[in-house]
This record gives C-alpha cells, structure tokens and sequence, in this order.
C-alpha cells in the first residue's frame, strides 16, 4: 500500500481516538449520578465508514452494526461523499469528515441517516469532541496532495455551526485530535523534522507545550484515562516504536519496540492495556497486546487479521479491528488484492474473533468508532 493510502488509513484510526476523550467527565461541570446517565445514554453502535462501492464511485457509505457485529441497524448514505474519517459523541451524534477541498463536515445528530447541518471547512482532515460534546476539527491543506499551506484546528459548539475559537499557535499540519480527561487537546502536528504532538490547554488557543517526535510518517496517538499519551514513531528506515509520554509531561515513561512492525494504530482499554496493529507487508499482519507498563506483548492476535488498519474498543473491552486487506495494492505492481475489506470484534483477552463480517464489494473500511461509554 503507498505511504499515502497507508497514512491516511491509520489516520482515521488515530482521529477515531480522540474517542479517548469521549469518556472522560466535565471538569467543573456537575454530573448527573451514573445510574442516571446509563438510563438517558444513547443506545450505542459500531460505526463503520466504507468507500467506495460501486468501484470508484467515490461515494461509500457509514453502516452502524450493533455491539458484536450481530446485525445492521443501519447504513447512511446520504450526504456520503469519501467518508475519509468519522467520530461520535456522547450524545450518538456523528461526524463525517469527508475528503478532498469541499466535502468539510457532515453531521448527523443521533438516529438520523439525513445530514442534520454541514460545517464548510477546506482540507478537513481529522476531528474529535471533548466531555461537552464540542467538536474540535483540523484543517490540514498538506494533508492532501498538491496542496499547501498551514492547518488549523477550529472549536465549534456542540450540534452546532457556531465556532467557538481557531487554534493556529504551533499548528502547520493537524493530523489527528485527542482530548484528555482535563480537556486539554493534543494536535499530533506534521512538519517534517519537527513533527510534535502539540499541547493546548483546555478552552485555549496558546500553545501549552511540545513533544518532539522526528520525523515519522504515522500519526497515531492515543490517550489512556490516566492522560497517559502514546505515540506511534515510524521512522522512513529503522525501528518503529510506540512510546508512552508521563501525563501532563515530556517525560518518556516507556518505549515499545517488541512486536512491534508497521505500527498503523493504537487503542487503549479502560485497563490501560495497549493494543497495536501491525501490518509488515506480506505478513497479514496482527495485534500486539500490553499490559500496563510492560514493553513486551501479552499475546498477539492473529486469527482474522488481513492488514489490520483500524482499532476500536467499546465500553465492554471489546475489541474492533478494520481490515483493509491491502486494498490498495492496486498501487503495488505485481500484487494481488482482494476486492474487499473486513471488520473483526474480539472479547476482552481473547485471540480469536467472536465475528467478522465482510464489507462490500470494492468498498473497504476508512474509518470505525464505537458510541463513547
């Protein structure tokens, strides 16, 4: 797969984590007792954003499966355009963010398949939403090809068009969003030797401070609920590696390289276990699984692996993997490629799928989330 497909794929998967901060708690905002909330929570989903069927359509699809891969519930089509990264807020309303120069954002509030408002944004790229259900979105105009200029990351108010602030301090290229449980935003930033995971405190547009990371073509990162940051490092020749920065710090508590291969995204269960996908081409690829503060894998799963690009984990530990199936070697002289890609779940600590359903034909997995516990 070219680096750019390759990128962009791990991308969605890298944005879908702002989910990270989809869990976390209001800070200096009351909460209703747990029971409460449980009662008044949407009813949760896999999100599943597929493109492109028929081939080359470049329309696809977002099709929402219940909790185990069990049955559809349903597919939203319309207002679907290259659905290139998607995300959900605790409320059950999802974002699609849609590639190329005027697909901007698409928001369906939740138990809609009709667009409920649209946020023109250019060269939108990633987006993620805080414990208020604000949506924060980057605009990264060297994210796509032939394209210049600097990004930016804009705040806009919850199921709403209204923007509350844009964030530019620091910012050239905004690849993937996290928020953490203090609502402080981490904008992994692309800018060559000087790519950083950037840091800007919760209802700010000052940089907070920077987290060098070299030069590194993937832009996973991810959260734990300790504020933890783990970081995808993936240099063009050498090692890849997976290292965990000390909350609120610069300080590298741990560095991953065992099992680690073609790192393309990162998860974290409500445990803290880290889990990687791996996808060293021809291999199949796999998912290396650590527990909290170790560098060696636990186990790794490969049962149902087929270029494991996507990660997700629901608020039971379930574990949701996207397989691109090297779609894209359509690039790769030589190379045979399926005609589609495949969405896997797994319990939690288990190696074998409980389910994996095939996608459509020519229409491969872009982006996946679960409805934040």
């Amino acid at each position: 797969m070219g680096t750019f497909a390759r990128l962009a794929l791990s991308i969605g998967a890298a944005a879908l984590f702002g989910g990270c901060g989809g869990f976390q708690e209001s800070i200096g905002v009351p909460q209703a007792p747990a029971a409460v909330r449980a009662a008044h929570a949407p009813p949760s989903f896999v999100y599943l954003a597929q493109c492109c069927q028929p081939q080359f359509s470049n329309k696809g699809n977002v099709t929402l499966y219940d909790l185990g891969l069990g049955k559809v519930a349903r597919t939203i089509t319309k207002g679907i355009s290259n659905p290139w990264t998607i995300t959900v807020d605790r409320s059950g309303r999802l974002y699609v963010v849609g590639f190329g120069y005027t697909q901007g954002l698409i928001e369906y509030d939740a138990g809609s398949d009709r667009p409920s408002r649209r946020i023109k944004l250019s060269y939108a790229w990633a987006a993620a939403t805080d414990a208020s259900n604000d949506l924060y979105a980057a605009s990264c105009p060297e994210c796509h090809e032939y394209v210049t200029g600097k990004g930016f990351v804009n705040v806009y108010a919850a199921g709403t068009t209204n923007l509350l602030r844009s964030i530019k301090d620091g910012i050239n290229s905004p690849m993937s969003l996290v928020l953490d449980t203090d609502g402080n935003l981490y904008v992994f930033n692309g800018n060559g030797s000087h790519t950083a995971v950037l840091v800007y405190a919760r209802g700010s547009s000052k940089l907070l401070r920077s987290l060098p990371q070299g030069y590194t073509d993937i832009s996973a990162i991810a959260l734990d609920r300790s504020n933890n940051l783990f970081v995808i490092r993936s240099p063009v020749s050498g090692q890849a590696t997976v290292v965990e920065y000390k909350a609120d710090s610069n300080k590298v508590v741990r560095t991953i390289s065992k099992g680690i291969r073609s790192p393309q995204a990162l998860a974290l269960d409500s445990s803290g276990n880290l889990y990687v996908a791996n996808t060293p081409f021809p291999s199949a690829g796999w998912v290396s699984v650590y527990s909290p503060g170790s560098s060696t894998p636990s186990y790794r799963i490969t049962s149902g692996m087929d270029d494991p690009q996507l990660l997700a984990i629901d608020g039971d530990g379930n574990l949701y993997v996207g397989n691109d199936d090297y779609a894209v070697a359509l690039v790769r002289p030589g190379v045979s490629s399926g005609d589609n890609g495949s969405v896997c779940t797994y319990s939690a600590n288990s190696k074998k799928p409980l389910r994996c359903i095939a996608t459509q034909q020519w229409s491969f997995p872009y982006s996946l989330a679960v409805t934040p516990p």
